[in-house]
């Protein structure tokens, strides 16, 4: 068998350049985020073995107008290189496949050189001799691989056609349809050689009347010979009478000597005398055969009475083992029942405490919001939870406050700014006004004194005299100002303090729930315990019909043990046992032993139509009376064989009539050859017609042993209490046309299709259980490696324990270990994996990062 040594992969999907090698590693385990690369590993594997990728099938305009199996930064074609060794014989089988273009995409099987051969397929080696009617490409996945979307896929959005054609290539059903096409080809050629046996017939025909016409009968020795031939039939009617009255002398022999002469035919009788031989030595292996169990009938009663001894001591052992179970119950009972445990009123307090801390677990996502504002926070709490609010009323009072006079200062601050710029605005405007007016008229001299008068300096009074009455005004306005935004400063600084106040309540608050959650959780869960283990016990008073208000129950348990007990050990004396397991096996074996002789003798008694071992003696009176009658008439018939050889021979020697009797024994020929032409032509219709039904048969025996497999698996694992048994109905009422529908049964023989029922890790495990079992009881291919692409989505914990233990029986724990590759994007799924196969030789690749030269793959 072979397994994967190494893979080589060159500018293919995620991958630029990688080699890993595979040598001695029974476990192969990939694990990294996703989008690393670890489902392009898997499509190297696909691709390699099988030409294709079954997730981007069918084909599609989209996909045929894509380059999508070449990496996108790679200047040549994509290549997969993968070795196969043979550990036993050291040999090796190289499949290389390189990436092709054709029509714009590369999405296609691509070139494939096996050993350096051209000619050959993955098939060629890969695939056992006798099993050539398997498809290895479509056989590949379901018996070798299985991804992500085949998981699901199988069982939700298969068709019923599509899973028959899946189980069909992989026992290699579909070969057997061919037939069908093979038998309307026989019947063909056989209604052509019936057209050409009709034609000869005919001109045989023909050629008889001519000769029958021309031909006279010879007459010599004749009636010498008819003399002979009376006496033969004679002693055959005596024959006949002596043995099967019922059978015509006509069956055996001709009527008359003429009849034989036309017919010269003694197979009847050779007929005969071997179906009289065979029963001859019928009778002798029958008279044989009572001999022998006449000789075993005494051991036979012996090992009766020792199984009816041997069933009542296993009846006895099942008394002990209820005995057992009692005392187990009443053990606990003494430990765990505790009658002051009220459930109704332990429930009631599992519930308050869940409401509790649902609001204490509200308030804390409270604050915690990050999208509000800390005294939006507090508002909250204040406004929805009544008893926190106390904590922060006073301080969210005071902080209300102090925004008020905030606001108050911030707007009389804004109306001193106003006065100030509309002082100043009103100044700049009397002097433009003033200095347009003198600008405009410019007199040289003033009109009451008539000095002369200089405008640049009368401009530059009239600017000094507006600033000193403004100055006074304007510096009131900033001295107020200045006395505001301390006050404003003063509040702020309350304010702040305020805040940190609060936050630091807050951050208490918090602390404290969070303590006293843990806290309750601790009580609820001792509550659920409590609860539980009383449930359990009143389960146990119930079984043991015990009344729980019986005030002397632990006398009652004690003594009840005692006696069990008691019970036991007697058992133990009286059939001088040490250890009650020892002896059940011992038991077991030895009622095994005494049945399958029982059942040995009483099927050979069966074989011979024998009811009862009393009736031995007279059946061996009949079988050696029927043993000499049969001897007796076998030599008579040897002798009239002998005679008629010789009538025969003298009759042959007529040569008048041997070319008619050439031409009558052409005839029959032809007619024996058209009857058995048309019984063929009408067999082959009904085969024809029978290929679905043989088929189903067919398919019913050899999937029998895959769905026997399936279930262990399936229930080993257990995802479903209720529907916990796999079955399906497999139908070919046409050719080509087959549908296999999957079902899931329970113990009262209810049925669900999982489709509609299971959840996704269900669907994943029973689509596991049906791979596993083809994989396990696979006999077509020399493969022994298995790939899974994170085959562990959506399980429990409980489930993935159970499938590792399942991986580990199956593909580790067995005469010829297979070579297991299985992908996960969960660390501590791979933690837990690891830490299972630490015994074996496990090689791990874990996908660090991704960039433009592919995978960063660490090797461990």
């Amino acid at each position: 068998m072979y397994k994967l040594k190494e893979i080589n992969i060159s500018n293919f999907r995620a991958f630029r350049q990688e080699k890993i090698n595979f040598s001695n590693y029974d476990i192969v385990l990939l694990v990294g985020n996703n989008g690393m690369g670890k489902t392009s590993f898997f499509d190297a594997i696909e691709w390699g073995f099988t030409g294709s990728l079954k997730r981007y099938q069918p084909s599609s305009k989209e996909k045929q107008s894509e380059y999508f199996l070449s990496n996108k930064y790679a200047k040549g074609q994509g290549n997969v290189n993968i070795i196969l060794e043979n550990s036993m014989t050291d040999k090796e089988v190289i499949l290389d496949r390189t990436t092709k273009s054709y029509r714009g995409n590369d999405f296609n099987q691509g070139n494939l050189i096996v050993n350096d051969d051209l000619g050959l397929k993955v098939a060629d080696t890969l695939v056992k001799q006798n099993k050539s009617n398997i498809n290895f490409v479509n056989s590949f996945n379901f018996s070798h691989f299985l991804s992500q979307e085949l998981i699901s896929d199988f069982i939700r959005n298969y068709k019923a056609t599509d899973r028959y054609s899946v189980l069909s290539n992989l026992v290699g059903i579909q070969g057997y349809e061919q037939y069908s096409e093979n038998f309307k080809l026989l019947k063909k050629i056989c209604d052509e050689n019936i057209n050409k046996l009709d034609k000869k017939k005919e001109e045989l025909e023909k050629e008889k009347i001519k000769l029958e016409e021309s031909v006279k009968k010879t007459k010599l020795g004749e009636e010498e010979l008819s003399k002979r031939y009376s006496k033969l039939l004679m002693e055959v009617k005596l024959l006949i009478e002596e043995g099967d009255q019922n059978k015509p002398l006509s069956n055996l022999l001709s009527k008359s000597l003429e009849e034989l002469e036309e017919k010269k035919d003694k197979k009847s009788l050779v007929k005969e005398k071997n179906s009289l031989e065979k029963k001859l030595n019928q009778q002798k292996d029958r008279f044989k055969k009572i001999q022998d169990l006449q000789q075993k009938k005494s051991e036979f009663k012996k090992n009766s009475e020792l199984l009816k001894k041997l069933k009542s001591q296993k009846s006895d052992l099942k008394l002990i083992d209820r005995y057992n179970s009692k005392i187990e119950k009443s053990e606990y009972l003494l430990e765990k029942y505790n009658p002051d445990i009220n459930l109704e009123k332990t429930e009631e307090t599992i519930n308050d405490l869940k409401v509790e801390n649902k609001k204490s677990q509200e308030i804390i996502d409270l604050i915690n919001q990050n999208d509000l504002e800390l005294i939006n926070k507090v508002d909250l709490l204040i406004k929805e939870y009544t008893e926190v609010a106390k904590k922060f009323k006073k301080d969210f009072s005071e902080f209300s406050c102090i925004n008020k006079k905030l606001k108050k200062l911030r707007t009389k601050i804004e109306d001193i700014e106003t006065k100030i710029n509309e002082t100043q605005r009103i100044k700049q405007k009397l002097l433009s006004t003033a200095q347009e007016f003198i600008e405009d008229n410019r007199p040289d001299n003033c009109p009451v004194c008539q000095s002369e008068i200089n405008v640049d300096q009368l401009i530059s009074q009239l600017t000094q005299r507006i600033d000193a009455q403004d100055a006074g005004v304007i510096s009131d306005y900033r001295e107020e100002r200045n006395r505001l935004k301390g006050d404003l400063q003063d509040l702020s600084s309350q304010k702040n303090e305020l805040l940190s106040n609060l936050e630091q309540k807050i951050e208490n608050l918090e602390q404290d729930l969070v303590s006293d959650l843990r806290k309750k959780k601790k009580k609820i869960q001792e509550h659920k315990d409590n609860l539980k283990s009383q449930q359990k016990c009143y389960t146990y008073l119930e079984e043991l019909e015990i009344d729980p208000a019986n005030n002397d129950l632990k006398i009652h348990l004690k003594s009840l043990i005692e006696k069990m007990r008691l019970e036991i050990n007697n058992f133990k004396k009286e059939n001088e046992i040490n250890e009650i397991e020892e002896f059940r096996k011992d038991l077991l074996n030895q009622i095994k032993d005494a049945e399958q002789q029982i059942n040995s003798y009483k099927v050979q008694l069966d074989n011979l139509n024998i009811e009862d071992a009393s009736d031995l003696k007279e059946e061996y009176k009949v079988s050696q009376r029927k043993v000499n009658i049969y001897e007796s008439r076998f030599e008579n018939l040897k002798d009239i064989l002998s005679e008629l050889e010789d009538i025969l021979t003298l009759l042959e020697n007529l040569e008048n009539n041997k070319k008619l009797k050439d031409i009558k024994k052409r005839i029959k020929t032809k007619n024996e050859k058209l009857s058995l032409l048309n019984k063929q032509v009408t067999e082959l219709k009904k085969m024809d017609q029978r290929v679905p039904e043989v088929i189903n048969d067919m398919t019913a025996k050899i999937l029998s042993p895959y769905k026997e497999l399936a279930n262990r698996i399936y229930q080993r694992i257990n995802p479903q209490p209720i529907f916990n048994k796999i079955d399906w109905v497999r139908n070919s009422t046409s050719h080509n046309n087959g549908t296999l529908v999957l079902k899931m049964l329970s113990e009262e023989g209810l049925e669900v299709n999982p489709s509609y029922l299971y959840s996704s890790a269900q669907v994943n495990i029973v689509v596991l259980s049906l791979f596993f079992s083809f994989v396990i009881q696979n006999n077509w291919s020399k493969l022994n490696s298995v790939f899974l692409d994170d085959p562990i989505q959506n399980m429990d914990d409980i489930n993935i324990f159970s499938f590792v233990d399942v991986i580990r029986s199956l593909f580790i724990n067995n005469d010829n270990p297979i070579q297991l590759f299985i992908s996960t994007h969960d660390r501590k799924l791979y933690s837990f994996l690891k830490k299972k196969f630490r015994n074996l030789n496990v090689l791990t690749l874990e996908f660090k990062n991704y960039d433009k030269e592919g995978p960063v793959i660490l090797r461990k």
